[in-house]
């Protein structure tokens, strides 16, 4: 039973697919900054998990990375981030606050969904709000929590499909 992980090498590495899959007992990891890729499932149903900082070398969060960590309060993703896959951080029912750095060019189907307690979404993307597809967030989150957006961007947001939300 894992409840602590460190990583640490010096070249580069993958956390690999499901590699943390079901480790419930799982509440603190840290992430060397050489590592580049996270991928599908690596810590999905780790619902002992916290909080986690993302390093700065990941681009691309693959789908259901952290989908089921339900216990999940705190996310820091990085600006190397471009990519948000589908179910990333579904069902992670204790997130609060997200922010979405202005690097994302896209965010997958589902991402989001299931983060009942998700009440603030700040969103620092300014060059191309189309980012978003359709039902990345679901609809409790759409209705009840706020999207804060960059000064000046307000009307190119409820323009898009950011529209969804109710609170802009």
């Amino acid at each position: 039973s894992v409840s602590a992980f460190l990583l640490n090498r010096s070249s580069d590495l993958e956390i690999g697919n499901g590699m943390f899959m079901g480790c419930t007992n799982l509440t603190d990891i840290t992430i060397p900054n050489n590592v580049n890729t996270i991928d599908s499932s690596a810590f999905e149903g780790c619902s002992g998990l916290t909080e986690i900082t993302i390093p700065n070398g990941v681009t691309y969060i693959r789908p259901a990375s952290f989908s089921g960590c339900s216990g999940l309060i705190s996310v820091t993703i990085p600006n190397s981030v471009t990519i948000i896959g589908g179910s990333a951080f579904k069902d992670c029912s204790s997130l609060t606050s997200i922010t979405i750095p202005g690097s994302v060019t896209e965010i997958g189907g589902e991402a989001f969904f299931g983060c009942t307690s998700l009440t603030e979404i700040h969103s620092l993307i300014t060059n191309s709000v189309e980012v978003s597809s359709f039902f990345s967030f679901d609809e409790d989150t759409y209705s009840n929590a706020t999207l804060y957006v960059p000064k000046g961007t307000l009307d190119a947001y409820k323009a898009s499909n950011w529209n969804l939300f109710n609170n802009i």
